[in-house]
Protein backbone atom coordinates (compact mmCIF):
# COMPACT_ATOMS: atom_id res chain seq x y z
CA UNK A 1 0.00 0.00 0.00
CA UNK A 2 1.11 2.90 -0.84
CA UNK A 3 2.12 5.91 1.91
CA UNK A 4 -0.35 8.69 2.25
CA UNK A 5 0.49 12.29 1.24
CA UNK A 6 0.68 14.70 3.58
CA UNK A 7 -0.14 18.17 2.90
CA UNK A 8 3.47 20.23 3.76
CA UNK A 9 2.34 23.86 5.56
CA UNK A 10 4.79 25.18 4.17
CA UNK A 11 4.16 24.55 0.76
CA UNK A 12 2.56 28.23 -0.05
CA UNK A 13 6.03 29.86 1.26
CA UNK A 14 8.03 27.06 -1.03
CA UNK A 15 6.14 28.26 -4.42
CA UNK A 16 4.49 25.24 -4.56
CA UNK A 17 0.83 24.58 -5.24
CA UNK A 18 -1.01 21.62 -3.94
CA UNK A 19 -3.63 19.71 -5.92
CA UNK A 20 -6.69 19.56 -4.33
CA UNK A 21 -6.44 15.75 -3.89
CA UNK A 22 -3.71 16.65 -1.76
CA UNK A 23 -5.59 18.62 0.99
CA UNK A 24 -8.52 16.24 1.00
CA UNK A 25 -5.94 13.56 1.74
CA UNK A 26 -4.04 15.64 4.21
CA UNK A 27 -7.63 16.82 6.00
CA UNK A 28 -10.45 14.72 5.09
CA UNK A 29 -11.22 10.83 6.11
CA UNK A 30 -13.63 7.81 5.50
CA UNK A 31 -16.74 7.87 3.18
CA UNK A 32 -16.54 11.79 3.10
CA UNK A 33 -12.52 11.40 1.60
CA UNK A 34 -13.60 8.73 -0.92
CA UNK A 35 -16.58 10.98 -1.97
CA UNK A 36 -14.50 14.26 -2.18
CA UNK A 37 -11.05 11.96 -4.26
CA UNK A 38 -13.83 11.05 -6.61
CA UNK A 39 -15.35 13.87 -7.34
CA UNK A 40 -11.29 15.88 -7.69
CA UNK A 41 -11.15 13.34 -9.92
CA UNK A 42 -14.23 13.52 -12.16
CA UNK A 43 -13.18 17.57 -12.33
CA UNK A 44 -9.86 17.15 -13.28
CA UNK A 45 -11.36 14.12 -16.00
CA UNK A 46 -14.09 16.66 -17.52
CA UNK A 47 -10.98 19.32 -18.15
CA UNK A 48 -12.19 21.38 -15.20
CA UNK A 49 -8.97 20.95 -12.71
CA UNK A 50 -9.56 22.66 -9.48
CA UNK A 51 -6.74 25.41 -8.44
CA UNK A 52 -5.67 27.72 -5.98
CA UNK A 53 -6.89 31.05 -6.21
CA UNK A 54 -6.93 32.41 -2.84
CA UNK A 55 -4.26 32.63 -0.04
CA UNK A 56 -5.04 29.10 1.36
CA UNK A 57 -4.92 25.82 -0.45
CA UNK A 58 -7.77 24.60 1.13
CA UNK A 59 -9.99 26.43 -1.21
CA UNK A 60 -9.99 26.09 -4.53
CA UNK A 61 -11.57 26.96 -7.79
CA UNK A 62 -12.35 25.20 -10.86
CA UNK A 63 -13.14 27.18 -14.05
CA UNK A 64 -14.78 26.09 -17.46
CA UNK A 65 -15.07 28.52 -20.75
CA UNK A 66 -13.85 31.33 -18.49
CA UNK A 67 -15.79 31.43 -15.93
CA UNK A 68 -16.35 29.89 -12.44
CA UNK A 69 -17.70 26.50 -12.47
CA UNK A 70 -17.45 24.96 -8.78
CA UNK A 71 -16.00 25.94 -5.73
CA UNK A 72 -14.36 23.13 -3.10
CA UNK A 73 -13.38 24.19 0.13
CA UNK A 74 -12.21 21.81 3.35
CA UNK A 75 -12.51 23.52 6.24
CA UNK A 76 -11.68 22.84 10.25
CA UNK A 77 -14.18 23.99 12.32
CA UNK A 78 -16.20 26.72 10.36
CA UNK A 79 -16.70 27.62 6.78
CA UNK A 80 -14.92 31.36 6.10
CA UNK A 81 -17.20 32.24 3.00
CA UNK A 82 -20.22 31.31 4.87
CA UNK A 83 -19.69 31.45 8.63
CA UNK A 84 -21.33 28.31 9.15
CA UNK A 85 -19.95 26.01 11.73
CA UNK A 86 -19.47 22.57 11.42
CA UNK A 87 -21.24 20.43 13.72
CA UNK A 88 -19.11 18.91 17.20
CA UNK A 89 -17.60 16.22 16.44
CA UNK A 90 -16.74 16.87 12.75
CA UNK A 91 -12.91 17.19 12.81
CA UNK A 92 -13.26 19.12 8.85
CA UNK A 93 -15.82 19.57 6.90
CA UNK A 94 -15.90 19.69 2.97
CA UNK A 95 -18.07 22.34 0.87
CA UNK A 96 -18.92 22.05 -2.71
CA UNK A 97 -20.45 25.23 -4.53
CA UNK A 98 -21.53 24.47 -8.07
CA UNK A 99 -21.84 27.79 -9.77
CA UNK A 100 -25.15 26.98 -12.57
CA UNK A 101 -25.42 30.41 -13.84
CA UNK A 102 -27.41 28.44 -17.05
CA UNK A 103 -29.45 26.54 -15.06
CA UNK A 104 -32.35 27.98 -16.36
CA UNK A 105 -31.49 25.82 -19.39
CA UNK A 106 -31.35 22.62 -17.54
CA UNK A 107 -33.89 23.26 -14.95
CA UNK A 108 -36.61 21.07 -15.81
CA UNK A 109 -34.32 18.47 -17.12
CA UNK A 110 -32.62 18.00 -13.56
CA UNK A 111 -35.77 18.31 -12.06
CA UNK A 112 -37.57 15.58 -14.15
CA UNK A 113 -34.00 13.46 -13.37
CA UNK A 114 -34.86 13.52 -9.75
CA UNK A 115 -31.56 16.04 -9.38
CA UNK A 116 -33.89 18.39 -6.74
CA UNK A 117 -34.20 15.96 -4.57
CA UNK A 118 -30.43 16.83 -2.78
CA UNK A 119 -29.73 19.31 0.63
CA UNK A 120 -29.47 22.95 -0.58
CA UNK A 121 -28.45 25.90 1.61
CA UNK A 122 -29.93 28.60 0.09
CA UNK A 123 -29.30 31.61 2.49
CA UNK A 124 -26.90 33.93 1.69
CA UNK A 125 -28.74 37.16 0.90
CA UNK A 126 -27.46 40.07 -0.19
CA UNK A 127 -26.74 42.62 3.03
CA UNK A 128 -27.63 45.66 0.73
CA UNK A 129 -30.89 44.31 -0.28
CA UNK A 130 -32.69 47.27 1.00
CA UNK A 131 -30.15 49.70 -0.73
CA UNK A 132 -28.97 51.19 2.75
CA UNK A 133 -25.46 51.67 3.63
CA UNK A 134 -24.48 49.00 5.73
CA UNK A 135 -21.46 48.97 7.94
CA UNK A 136 -21.91 45.48 9.46
CA UNK A 137 -20.62 43.14 6.16
CA UNK A 138 -18.15 40.78 7.16
CA UNK A 139 -15.14 40.04 5.69
CA UNK A 140 -16.69 37.85 2.74
CA UNK A 141 -18.57 40.92 1.20
CA UNK A 142 -17.18 42.88 -1.79
CA UNK A 143 -19.60 45.43 -1.37
CA UNK A 144 -20.84 45.17 -5.16
CA UNK A 145 -24.69 45.72 -4.22
CA UNK A 146 -25.37 43.26 -6.89
CA UNK A 147 -28.34 41.96 -5.82
CA UNK A 148 -29.54 38.76 -7.37
CA UNK A 149 -32.89 36.57 -7.83
CA UNK A 150 -32.66 33.24 -8.68
CA UNK A 151 -35.29 30.30 -9.99
CA UNK A 152 -33.23 27.38 -8.72
CA UNK A 153 -35.75 24.18 -9.80
CA UNK A 154 -38.82 26.03 -9.94
CA UNK A 155 -38.12 27.96 -6.69
CA UNK A 156 -37.60 32.33 -6.54
CA UNK A 157 -35.14 33.19 -4.50
CA UNK A 158 -34.95 37.22 -3.95
CA UNK A 159 -32.21 39.33 -2.94
CA UNK A 160 -29.60 36.73 -3.12
CA UNK A 161 -25.74 37.23 -2.48
CA UNK A 162 -24.47 38.19 -6.57
CA UNK A 163 -21.07 35.75 -5.53
CA UNK A 164 -22.99 33.37 -4.15
CA UNK A 165 -24.48 29.59 -5.31
CA UNK A 166 -26.15 26.89 -3.15
CA UNK A 167 -23.58 25.02 -1.28
CA UNK A 168 -23.38 21.58 -0.14
CA UNK A 169 -21.89 20.19 3.23
CA UNK A 170 -20.32 17.26 3.73
CA UNK A 171 -22.31 15.26 0.68
CA UNK A 172 -21.99 11.78 0.13
CA UNK A 173 -21.60 9.63 -2.29
CA UNK A 174 -25.06 10.01 -3.75
CA UNK A 175 -25.07 13.85 -3.65
CA UNK A 176 -21.88 14.02 -4.96
CA UNK A 177 -23.21 11.86 -7.82
CA UNK A 178 -25.59 14.34 -8.31
CA UNK A 179 -23.66 17.23 -8.28
CA UNK A 180 -21.25 15.58 -11.08
CA UNK A 181 -24.88 15.46 -12.96
CA UNK A 182 -25.47 19.02 -12.64
CA UNK A 183 -21.98 19.99 -13.21
CA UNK A 184 -22.03 18.05 -16.54
CA UNK A 185 -25.56 19.75 -17.58
CA UNK A 186 -24.06 23.54 -17.10
CA UNK A 187 -20.80 22.58 -18.61
CA UNK A 188 -22.91 21.14 -22.12
CA UNK A 189 -25.45 24.17 -21.50
CA UNK A 190 -21.90 26.49 -21.89
CA UNK A 191 -21.12 24.66 -25.01
CA UNK A 192 -24.49 26.03 -26.27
Amino acid sequence: MAEEKKLDPSCIKKGNRPKIEDVINHFLNGDLKEAALNFAAFMRVNKMPFKIVTSTPRRQRADFKGYEICNIGVYDNIDPMTGVIIPPGESSCLAITPNLYNISKYDELAVNEGLNNIPWNVTRYCVFKDNSERTDVNGTCSRCRKVTNRTIFGIEYKGLCHHYWPTFFNPDKETVEIIKRLLALEKQARNG
